[in-house]
């Protein structure tokens, strides 16, 4: 004897379409504030990689190495290089082999790397994380929003700032901790925020790393305001 196969009822599918939207909604704000969280993380990583190459390059190349922000073309080629205008743009590292503490082209310097800081890179591109440039003290507990976002690497190992492209003699050595808070581009001063966030922190020395999320220092709290 044949058994009649019987399907779900509306009421049930119904129910499970209730259920399942509901799921979603809890879920999907979670799922955007933990993808807001990796990208950011990423994107620390990257900067911090890019100042540990320069610093080794620096060294290798016995020239100075100069890491600043840089326009990133929809071709993938940077430009605008050390503009301060470009620094959620991206980053690049060049050796200046003319030594004039200019990037002219790669007939006279080295580009040696560059990282892309918000989505392709392109002008005009939408943002997706902010960046904030900030100069601590030796201690780490006292922050400041900063425009030295040119930094330069040299030979002897000496890791000096500036807010413009000069000669040498512009640039501060030994002032304490740079750093750069990565966060959503539109993101609230909150602890949400804090939990998507990821801060590099860069040395006197020129030292980069990441904050791990655990880290207590007070160069690695998320800023006030």
């Amino acid at each position: 004897m044949f058994h009649k196969s019987e399907g779900f009822t509306f009421i049930e599918m119904l129910l499970v379409l209730v259920l399942s939207a509901i799921v979603a909604v809890i879920a999907l704000p979670n799922m955007g504030g933990w993808v807001s969280g990796v990208r950011a993380g990423n994107r620390a990583q990257q900067i911090a990689n890019l100042l540990q190459y320069a610093r080794g390059e620096a060294a290798r190349l016995n020239l100075p190495v100069y890491v600043c922000p840089a326009q990133i073309r929809v071709d993938g080629r940077e430009q605008g290089q050390c503009r301060p205008e470009n620094r959620e743009q991206g980053m690049t590292a060049f050796a200046d082999a003319n030594l004039n503490t200019y990037y002219d082209d790669d007939r006279k310097d080295l580009s040696l790397r560059t990282v892309i800081l918000n989505t392709d890179g392109t002008q005009g591109a939408e943002k997706k994380t902010g960046y904030r440039y900030q100069i601590c003290s030796h201690g780490g507990g006292n922050c400041s929003d900063t425009d030295n976002v040119i930094w330069a690497y040299y030979p002897d190992g000496t890791f000096g700032y500036s807010s413009r492209n000069g000669g040498k003699s512009s640039f501060t050595f030994g002032g304490g901790y740079l750093r750069v808070v990565v966060s959503e581009a539109a993101g609230a001063e909150d602890k949400a925020s804090a939990a998507r966030s990821a801060i590099v922190v860069v040395d006197s020395g020129g030292r980069a790393e990441v904050c791990a999320k655990a880290d207590e220092r007070a160069v690695c709290r998320y800023p006030d305001s």
